[in-house]
C-alpha cells in the first residue's frame, strides 16, 4: 500500500510558496513597475500622424458640439505651450521642436492662441493648420461656410 506523507499535518515537503512569499513578490513587482513604466513613457513620443489625426478629430468634435448644444464652440491651438483643446479643456499637446503654422480669422486669435469657432448652424470662422515634423507635413483645412474639416498629407517642408 502506498501512502503520501504530504497530507499529514506538520509534514512539509518544501514544495510551493507560502502566502507570505507570494505577497512579498507581488509588492516588489508592483514597486518595480511603478518606477519603470513612467520612465518608459518618454520613449513613446506621439508621431506627427497621430497628432494630425487628433487635431482632425478635435476639430470635428468641436463642430459637432456646436451643432448639438446650439451654441458656439471654439477649438484652439496654443503656439507657445504647444497644446490644443476645445473650450477650456486641453485635448493634447505636441513636441516643442515641431513646426506649426496656423491661419485663422484675426478675431479668432488671442495672445499665443489661435482658434477656430464653430457655430450652431455648422459654419465656422475657417482657416487652416500646417503641422510639419519628422519629415512629414499635414495640412488641415476648416471651411468657413460648411465647417467641414479636411486633412491631407503633404511633403515635408524644406
Amino acid at each position: 500500500m502506498l501512502t503520501s506523507r504530504a497530507g499529514k499535518p506538520g509534514n512539509s515537503t518544501g514544495r510551493g510558496f507560502s502566502l507570505m512569499e507570494m505577497l512579498v513578490v507581488l509588492v516588489i513587482f508592483g514597486l518595480a513597475s511603478a518606477l519603470v513604466i513612467p520612465a518608459l513613457g518618454g520613449l513613446f513620443k506621439a508621431s506627427v500622424t497621430d497628432v494630425a489625426r487628433d487635431l482632425h478629430a478635435g476639430l470635428r468634435q468641436a463642430r459637432g458640439q456646436a451643432v448639438l448644444q446650439q451654441q458656439p464652440v471654439s477649438f484652439w491651438l496654443d503656439l507657445n505651450d504647444h497644446e490644443y483643446g476645445i473650450g477650456s479643456e486641453i485635448q493634447g499637446d505636441f513636441p516643442q521642436d515641431w513646426s506649426l503654422q496656423v491661419s485663422v480669422a484675426s478675431m479668432a486669435t488671442r495672445d499665443s492662441r489661435a482658434g477656430f469657432v464653430f457655430y450652431p448652424d455648422g459654419t465656422s470662422t475657417g482657416g487652416n493648420v500646417l503641422l510639419d515634423a519628422e519629415g512629414r507635413a499635414f495640412r488641415l483645412e476648416v471651411d468657413w461656410l460648411t465647417g467641414r474639416v479636411t486633412s491631407q498629407e503633404q511633403g515635408g517642408l524644406p
